[in-house]
């Protein structure tokens, strides 16, 4: 073999640089194509010819994407000094990864509970939550009207109706809110006439705390028109002043 065959056959081809890697030739095409890996010019041969330093640029490539990063970072960190914008790139991307390493936590509990034994029972939830803000005797169970309101609040909010309950606590946690409303919501339970539901209303609102914390919120336009009918139309017309009057008070 001459000198020239041998410089000839120096480096590595397309294919032997892919499985060096652990990629594949299309990959390393791709990356071509967005300037990620540049790509050297062909031997006498006919064949493109790959040094140390396109292994090295490669693995660098896999190993970003490896991490998640996006192509783009991946590409201003190959580029000169663009290093330096890798590190808070790479917190940015840990901190989403722990934010959704949480949800699927929680999500694989609420699964194992289902697996256990069904999983918890929207209205029995609701209820104990009723229980310990004082809104429900100890014993009691919620009334046979109020399960499909509960159900629909469960599957309508993103966290079911432990969601509810958490957003609910400052409110069914501060006994003075439930020795106000308590004789309230008797009232409301007997109300039929639409003079008293604007009285009744203006009441509740009154006793119902200030809202200090936000959360997802369950579409109430959808609520009102799937279990409305469950309502009488005094009841509808209190709700919906009351829904009004603590929106201008606490816009």
């Amino acid at each position: 073999m001459t000198a020239n065959e041998r410089r000839d056959t120096r480096g590595l081809r397309i294919g032997e640089l892919a499985e060096l890697a652990g990629t594949t030739t299309r990959a390393v095409r791709h990356y071509h194509a967005l300037g990620l890996l540049p790509e050297p010019g062909r031997d006498p041969s006919g064949y493109r010819r790959y040094g140390a330093a396109d292994v090295v640029r490669l693995v660098r490539i896999r190993r970003l994407r490896g991490l998640g990063l996006p192509l783009e970072r991946v590409a201003a960190g190959l580029a000169p000094g663009g290093d330096a914008g890798l590190p808070e790139a790479a917190r940015a991307l840990a901190d989403e990864l722990g934010a959704e390493i949480a949800r699927l936590e929680a999500l694989r509990g609420r699964l194992l509970e289902v697996a256990a034994g069904g999983g918890e029972d929207p209205v029995e939830t609701w209820s104990e939550a009723l229980r310990r803000g004082g809104f429900l005797e100890r014993g009691a169970e919620l009334p046979g009207r109020e399960h499909a309101a509960v159900e629909l609040l469960d599957a309508l909010h993103p966290d079911g109706i432990e969601g509810v309950a958490a957003q609910a606590a400052p409110l069914l946690g501060d006994p003075s809110v439930a020795r106000r409303l308590g004789p309230l919501l008797v009232r409301f339970a007997a109300l039929s006439a639409d003079d008293e539901a604007d009285r009744l209303a203006d009441a509740i609102a009154t006793a119902m705390p200030p809202v200090t914390a936000t959360g997802p919120a369950v579409d109430v336009e959808a609520m009102d028109r799937l279990v409305g009918d469950r309502l009488s139309a005094p009841q509808r017309r209190c709700i919906l002043r009351v829904r009004l009057l603590l929106e201008e008070r606490d816009a």
